[in-house]
């Protein structure tokens, strides 16, 4: 159902028509519905293509970034490789001016360079535009630049073929419009068990890119949420509350969570035992947690996994790349559960491009996730705030 709206780019019909339908099901769903209506530059793409020796090719322009002039941005094509820090660093006296291409990575990596800090890389060296080379035959890439709205520079993601046809050109005219109106995009939150008392915080985020249909990244994570609901709606032995949270505005620097968990008393924050994060699962192999820095809680998840025979990667310190990261940077026990960490064969691969359709779930393996988050919950809601702490 999710995947059947579209891409669901905040602002977007596709998220509007899902937040709808998310936000119903939580109303019907028995337990205590709420939402919180978060206000955003309402940033939305009207126009971007690249242009080369006479040919005309798609772009996806990045989230937030500011539009060229009218007639577009003419510049010289100047070809960073990955286009990490160092890159820019040894060519840094070219980049003036010109439109530079930067590579693509896996996100879910543990030396990844993300997009937003070869974004910041090229602003601060004087770039024209940058254009970040995707990784799939035929497909050009989304992404977020990091920045506010209409700060930077003219930023787009565009297939490999595109780059290729670039670089032999040598320049290129970049044209991009878009708008700005600002606008408030909704999560949606549903609570059970007592109305008071520790609690135990699952998420995931709605909001998607326009390439596909975001099914990946994140219908899994809203899927598995919406069928523990189902599971939990009718239970009355819950020994403390258990709330789901499905976030919008995580692809804008996942600010929807950060103004949740800004709005948090300092005694709700210490009320809250863990946040299980649900983003990107349903592909083969095993699955990896990022526990975001807290040491006790590998060791927690791992035993709850071993219980089902599950293998379970545990990477240490904090990532800030999706949801779990603001709760956190609040002192709060948070992992993000995902699949394909550090595997360049994962079908992850797929994530922000044309490829990330509902094909590429394996139904089995979004099963598997649905039983490790089960049995996750169900350890966590029999601990206490504390447990997960540091000892201080």
């Amino acid at each position: 159902i999710l995947c059947g709206f579209g891409g669901r780019r905040t602002g977007s019909a596709s998220e509007r028509q899902a937040s709808a339908y998310i936000g119903e099901v939580l109303a019907g769903s028995g337990g205590r519905a709420s939402w919180l209506d978060t206000p955003y530059a309402g940033w939305q793409p009207l126009e971007c293509f690249v242009e080369a020796a006479d040919s005309r090719f798609d772009a996806c322009a990045l989230l937030n970034v500011p539009a060229t002039a009218e007639a577009g941005l003419r510049a010289g094509i100047l070809d960073l490789g990955r286009g990490a820090p160092a890159d820019f660093a040894a060519r840094q006296d070219e980049v003036r001016g010109r439109i530079v291409l930067v590579r693509h990575e896996r996100m879910f990596a543990p030396d990844t360079v993300h997009r937003r800090v070869k974004y910041a890389e090229a602003v601060r060296c004087g770039a024209a535009a940058m254009l970040v080379v995707g990784h799939q035959p035929g497909s050009v890439v989304a992404g977020s630049s990091g920045m506010e709205a209409g700060e930077g520079i003219p930023a787009a993601g565009i297939a490999p073929e595109t780059a290729e046809a670039l670089r032999r050109a040598g320049s290129a005219r970049l044209l991009l419009r878009s708008a700005l109106a600002p606008a408030e995009a909704r999560s949606h939150f549903v609570e059970f068990g007592p109305e008071a008392g520790p609690v135990v915080v699952l998420s995931a985020h709605l909001d998607g890119h326009d390439p596909a249909e975001s099914a990946l990244d994140n219908a899994t994570g809203c899927a598995i949420l919406l069928a523990l609901i189902d599971e939990v709606a009718g239970r009355r032995d819950l020994p403390c509350r258990l709330r789901f949270a499905f976030f919008n505005l995580e692809e804008w620097r996942l600010t929807g969570s950060r103004e949740y968990v800004a709005r948090l008393s300092p005694e709700e924050r210490a009320e809250i035992v863990l946040n299980i994060n649900l983003d990107s699962l349903g592909m083969a192999g095993p699955m990896t947690a990022l526990t975001s820095g807290f040491e006790a809680l590998g060791p927690f998840l791992q035993r709850v996994f071993a219980g089902l025979g599950e293998d379970l990667g545990v990477h240490l310190p904090l990532q800030t790349n999706s949801d779990h990261a603001n709760f956190a940077e609040a002192g709060i026990p948070a992992f993000r559960l995902l699949s394909g960490f550090d595997d360049p064969e994962s079908v992850a691969m797929k994530i922000l491009s044309d490829g990330d359709r509902r094909e590429a779930v394996s139904l089995p393996d979004l099963d598997r996730a649905l039983g490790a988050t089960r049995a996750t919950m169900e350890a966590a809601l029999r601990l206490s705030p504390q447990d997960l702490r540091p000892v201080r």
